[in-house]
């Protein structure tokens, strides 16, 4: 059995394809097998998957009908054997040792930092962090600052261990429901989860898509906020480990992906601006995210970049 499965879902990727896999199978870590999902994709990306499939005998293929990224990503863990699970978009790519570098930590998630292109299309790493092991205990007060490092919001970079995924029957939900379904999966993984490792080194390259899903815009967008506040909220009741740290993370949390959502809101030329008003109103009426303001108030009034927000909740 493998040690790692990299699952990777291919839709309409044949320009990104052949790097994303060629970064796996370059790889100085040997023990793995990679599963390419083909979603259903009108272009040539399913040919790709099997012409990899004929020349390398670790390569696994899963021809489906489209049914979206969670879909994709389910798909290819109902198959996979390895101890560990790992997630690659096939727009992604890794550093030569990334399996290397993860593999040679143990806990239920290892998390390894990433190189991520910003819209200049020049790749910058996150925030420097520290090498550490965290112990459950400790979720409640660590947590946060993963959160808000951007740490814990994707999956990208990470081995998830299988046995906690299979136990628990964890599944990644709707991509629809929350359009941020990879929270989603970590939070829910968390509640089962002993222990986590962050490791300092960047090890996935997270490539800028300027057209894809998550940028689109939505009306309803601020009710897939709320249903990813709610989700990871009952995930931290769930796994106990909420803090008077986590509640304040969570609160910040949710005053800042409200501002995102109005930023985004002004930002679009093509609504109607009845649509804009009322989106914004339904935003600023929101008791929930008035009281989780109320709450950060005093630190976000000190970080300049945040005026803008209480700006737009206050008027």
């Amino acid at each position: 059995m493998p040690y790692i499965s990299v699952i990777i879902p291919v839709y309409k990727v044949e320009d990104t394809l052949r790097r994303c896999v060629d970064s796996v199978l370059s790889q100085t870590y040997a023990d793995y097998e990679i599963i390419l999902v083909d979603d259903g994709s009108p272009d040539t990306s399913g040919e790709i998957c099997d012409e990899y499939r004929e020349k390398h005998e670790n390569i696994i293929v899963i021809h489906k009908e489209n049914g979206g990224l969670s879909s994709a990503r389910n798909a290819g863990l109902e198959i996979a054997r390895g101890e560990y699970v790992m997630f690659l978009d096939s727009d992604d790519y890794l550093t030569d040792d990334c399996l290397e570098v993860l593999a040679s930590h143990s806990a239920d998630m290892i998390i390894g930092s990433i190189y991520c292109q910003m819209k200049d299309l020049q790749f910058h790493s996150q925030l420097p962090t520290e090498d550490r092991l965290i112990p459950r205990e400790r979720f409640g007060e660590e947590v946060p600052g993963l959160l808000s490092e951007n740490r814990i919001n994707f999956v990208h970079a990470k081995l998830y261990h299988r046995q906690v995924i299979t136990e628990n029957e964890l599944s990644f939900e709707d991509d629809q429901l929350t359009s941020a379904e990879d929270t989603v999966f970590n939070f829910l993984f968390l509640v089962f989860a002993q222990n986590i490792y962050v490791s300092a080194k960047s090890v996935h390259y997270y490539t800028f898509n300027g057209n894809g899903l998550a940028r689109e815009f939505h009306p309803d967008r601020y009710v897939r906020r709320q249903r990813l506040n709610d989700s990871i909220a009952r995930s931290v009741r769930k796994g106990g480990f909420e803090t008077e740290a986590m509640r304040r993370g969570l609160n910040l949390f949710t005053a800042l992906g409200a501002y995102f959502v109005m930023i985004d809101t002004l930002a679009q030329e093509d609504i109607a601006p009845s649509l804009r008003l009322r989106i914004l109103d339904s935003i600023r009426e929101d008791e929930e995210l008035l009281d989780a303001v109320q709450s950060q108030r005093e630190y976000l009034e000190k970080d300049g970049r945040y005026k803008d927000l209480l700006y737009l909740i206050d008027n």
